[in-house]
């Protein structure tokens, strides 16, 4: 029920939250390193899948935007870290092909993930109810979409922690490498 201006504003939380957070974050990683500050972001991250993913229709503008911003606030804490990590390990001569390719794999991710999230949002909502071909999802009941985008932000939430336990790992490898090297 609300108007596309007030959906754009209550989804703002996202980017303001990252605009806060990454150039502190930037800052982080020039101090201590990319790969703590980009396993923070992913565990916030995470945590705000999670938080996202318990919605209902009655929660309000306030409740929807403050389970947006640990969401964004992971995205900030994750991004800047990671490029300056990709770009850090770049030779200066190809500094300009590996700017285009970051941005590339951003974009190709961008593309292809929105789909994808879309998908799993339409595959939650069928399993609950029987849609014809080209249904409009708007005209779903409100408790099966809020149940279908909760299962949706909860299989997000699962990814982040896979995506987080990798970059465990990597931490992992990395010390195993500096002892055997030492």
């Amino acid at each position: 029920g609300y108007s596309v201006q007030q959906v754009g504003l209550m989804i703002m939380g996202i980017p303001v939250a990252m605009g806060v957070v990454a150039p502190v974050a930037g800052s982080l990683s020039d101090r201590w390193g990319s790969r703590w500050i980009c396993l923070a972001g992913l565990l916030v991250t995470g945590l705000g899948c999670l938080a996202l993913g318990t919605m209902g229709p009655e929660t309000g503008v306030f409740g929807f935007v403050l389970r947006c911003i640990p969401f964004g606030l992971g995205m900030g804490l994750f991004q800047a870290p990671n490029n300056s990590a990709i770009m850090g390990q770049a030779p200066r001569d190809q500094l300009g092909v590996v700017s285009g390719l970051l941005n590339y794999s951003r974009v190709i991710g961008q593309t292809s993930g929105l789909p994808l999230v879309g998908a799993l949002l339409t595959a939650f909502v069928a399993m609950q109810v029987r849609l014809e071909s080209r249904t409009d999802l708007a005209g779903v009941d409100a408790d099966v979409l809020t149940g279908a985008v909760n299962q949706t932000f909860q299989v997000l939430a699962l990814v982040m922690l896979v995506v987080a336990g990798l970059a465990v790992w990597a931490l992992l490898e990395d010390r195993k490498r500096s002892r055997e090297a030492s």
